[in-house]
């Protein structure tokens, strides 16, 4: 059978949805009253608390404390178990504290603090809006800066750029909608240093409004040993301009290819996927429609705005796009992933229920899909984030919000933590030549595939993905080749059948200085179940094994 499969692989080029694992719900956090929509905001900082995890920050600008009705709050969450880390009330009545949040080290104590916008507060008595930037040591508040100019909306965009000048610690913007250039009411993104507070340099809009709407830090572009930083404005179809972080020149700029509509509304960086040595970003475009896609996302060469990925939606009503974010690597391939949210998607029935979803950084192929509930979950997917690995398997997990839930939650707002189950754990990381040992390899996969045909399949530490369908994450490589054909006699049982939980153990066991020519070389190893002789129908996560003397 194994040399019948090893045939079919080249021939078949069937995709699937689901690559490699499978993505299941951690926690969730909810907001405590009516249409505060909690989760309307979402960014994540470094760990806080110091188990190891990095902790999630959420707004909700519609919160009503205190007394006073929407002057919003600031929550930051355990990224390991949602539980509450600090909470910031808004000062104002319809204040809106919590519009936006980010992340930002400004004091250089190695812990990130929080940046919030409060775009509705009237410091001056005519709504300019303010900005605040809180210790994520102790809480307190390290910086607050106001808007100038009446209606200025003055904090409506907030978010860390990294160490621009280099002066120790991180810098952060904040967006105005309608800060006055010659009263042509363009906007402006500040850049503030946040050793001190001082204004960097404040980039203005080119029309009406499009002063920015997200900012990313992107890698040292220019090579002039300071990172740039890419700023988006999603008015008048959309487009991104990167920066220099030194003097805020701008390097190039990107329009979206059409139809692009209200592209740059969202906007993120997912990591070198090309290695040149410069992050890429995608970029979400809601409002784009092409033929019966309802909102599409695209994703740039970080150091020369080519377009590398084109995603489209699945509805034409929807709007996919409206939120992109890094994922991390997901599935070991190597590779850094990303995230498209589509929270008014309906998936075939009547009501709203949102959905995100995962696409693979090495091809631009769909890997997972996570569907909203129709209730809590009505709009899952207003927002996305990365937040790391919660639960300590080495993969990238995420996070999604649904501010506005349906009957009974009536827009409370909650937002859901999803950790990955990579479906193959070795029970040991590395393995002595000299000494030998066993390596116990347990494949977990979900009880649908009870009974199937499985395989334990290795390959070289090179990133990538294989056949049929790029389904398996593992590069192709003789090593993988020879797994295919007939596995070295060093592994017991990785072939058979799944048992009926769908599980099953597979081993690699090394006598002493048996692998003296591998010292220093590190494997990668995958499992699949077969729904044919040539068709993946799941695929583990990769598992990486290294040999040591």
């Amino acid at each position: 059978m194994l040399s019948h499969i090893f045939l079919l692989l080249f021939s078949s080029l069937q995709q699937i949805d689901s690559k490699g694992g499978q993505w299941t719900e951690e926690f969730r956090a909810s907001g405590v009253s009516f249409y505060e929509e909690f989760g309307k905001a979402l960014d994540s900082c470094n760990d806080l608390n110091g188990d190891g995890v990095s902790e999630i920050i959420v707004g909700a600008a519609q919160a009503s404390r205190n007394g006073m009705f929407s002057n919003g709050l600031v929550q930051v969450l355990s990224g390991k178990d949602g539980s509450l880390i600090f909470e910031f009330v808004g000062q104002q009545q319809d204040g809106r504290l919590g519009i936006d949040v980010g992340a930002a080290d400004v004091n250089g104590d190695g812990l990130q603090d929080i940046v919030a916008g409060a775009f509705g507060e009237s410091p001056g008595g005519g709504f300019e809006g303010s900005a605040y930037v809180y210790s994520g040591k102790d809480g307190s508040l390290l910086y607050r800066f106001d808007g100038s100019e009446p209606i200025e909306a003055f904090g409506i965009r907030v978010g860390g750029l990294g160490d621009l000048n280099q002066d120790g610690c991180e810098d952060f913007y904040v967006h105005s909608e309608h800060r006055d250039t010659f009263y042509q009411d363009r906007g402006a993104a500040v850049v503030f240093s946040g050793k001190d507070g001082s204004i960097m340099y404040e980039l203005g809009g080119t029309w009406t409004g499009a002063g920015g709407n997200q900012a990313i830090l992107n890698g040292d572009i220019n090579q002039d040993g300071y990172p740039d930083f890419a700023l988006s404005s999603n008015r008048k179809g959309g487009a991104v301009t990167v920066y220099s972080g030194l003097d805020g020149i701008e390097i190039y700029f990107v329009e979206g290819p059409p139809p692009s509509g209200s592209m740059g509304g969202s906007l993120d960086s997912v990591g070198d996927l090309n290695q040149d040595g410069v992050d890429e970003f995608i970029a979400g475009a809601p409002g784009a429609r092409e033929s019966l896609h309802g909102g599409m996302a695209y994703v740039y060469s970080g150091r020369t705005g080519e377009v590398l990925f084109v995603l489209r939606g699945e509805e034409p009503f929807a709007v996919f796009g409206w939120s992109v974010a890094g994922a991390g690597d997901t599935d070991g391939d190597g590779y850094q992933d990303f995230l498209v949210g589509d929270p008014l998607l309906k998936f075939g029935g009547t009501g709203i229920r949102g959905g995100v979803y995962l696409f693979s950084g090495f091809d631009g192929k769909p890997m997972a899909r996570i569907v909203g509930d129709g209730n809590e979950l009505a709009c899952l997917g207003m927002m996305v984030l990365g937040i790391g690995d919660i639960n300590g398997d080495g993969l990238g997990d995420i996070v999604a919000s649904s501010p506005c839930g349906l009957v009974p939650t009536n827009n409370v707002g909650t937002v859901v933590a999803f950790s990955f189950e990579p479906f193959l754990k070795p029970d040991a990381r590395e393995i002595s030549a000299s000494q030998g040992g066993q390596i116990t390899f347990t494949l977990d996969f979900p009880v649908e595939e009870a009974g199937k045909d499985y395989q334990l399949l290795a390959s070289s530490t090179q990133r990538g993905r294989s056949w049929p369908g790029n389904a398996i994450p593992l590069a192709e490589s003789p090593i993988l080749v020879r797994m295919f054909s007939q596995p070295p006699a060093i592994f017991a049982n990785a072939t058979g059948t799944l048992d009926a939980a769908g599980d099953a153990v597979a081993t690699m066991a090394l006598a002493p200085n048996q692998a003296s020519s591998a010292i220093g070389l590190t494997f990668r190893f995958s499992a699949v179940s077969w729904e044919s002789p040539a068709e993946v129908s799941a695929a583990s996560a990769t598992a990486e094994v290294a040999i040591l003397p």
